[in-house]
């Protein structure tokens, strides 16, 4: 395991995961799977985006996606070494098509207060081949409001704190296919992100 840290809360971890790992991951988009689905969301337009069908609740029963979590949550116990307990509460993917975009958000959990709990985000760029020409790659804000990237790089991983805005950019209109992603958040019960910045008082 490689790991660079890009800026505060953003790491790219590399050869994390073994090619068996990724290879088996990776084959959950295949193009004959007909659990691909369409989901409309709303920010002042309609939008949509595509996942894999991961059955219910926000893990899914799908358990070449679950499987890893266990690993995972080792992974970012020895990077970060987290100030408070983790535990694994969602698995999301995400296929985004040439000339598509997605807009900031954030993974972190909501707190009945408002504010957001405190978490961590493990991204996996599960497309089989990229050049990264096509674009792709991962924005991440952090807490003075500078914008840091990681390139989109197949096998590669982006480990984040869940409370801060990001997106993936989408492939350029002329890409040959299709951007793939893979995100296990990790979060504490009740427990408010202290570097919250969105808190409304």
């Amino acid at each position: 395991m490689e790991v660079t840290l890009i800026t505060k809360d953003m790491y790219r971890v590399r050869d994390f995961f073994t090619v068996d790992e990724v290879s088996g991951i990776m084959d959950e988009f295949s193009e004959y799977r007909p659990s691909v689905r369409k989901k409309e969301k709303s920010n002042n337009i309609i939008d949509y985006f595509e996942s894999l069908e991961k059955g219910p609740g926000e893990l899914g029963d799908n358990m070449a996606l679950i499987g890893p979590s266990v690993k995972i949550g080792l992974g970012i116990k020895k990077i970060v070494k987290p100030e408070h307990p983790i535990d694994f509460i969602r698995v999301n993917t995400n296929i985004m098509h040439p000339g598509q975009n997605s807009d900031f958000h954030h993974d972190a959990p909501r707190l009945e207060c408002g504010a957001m709990e405190y978490s961590w985000t493990f991204l996996l760029f599960a497309s089989p081949y990229w050049d990264t020409h096509w674009g792709g790659e991962f924005c991440m804000q952090d807490e003075v409001d500078d914008y840091h990237y990681c390139a989109y790089i197949p096998g590669d991983c982006v480990l984040f704190r869940g409370c801060r805005y990001h997106k993936g950019n989408g492939p350029i209109t002329t890409a040959p296919t299709s951007r793939h992603t893979v995100a296990w958040t990790y979060s504490s019960y009740g427990i408010l992100d202290e570097t919250d910045t969105s808190i409304n008082t």
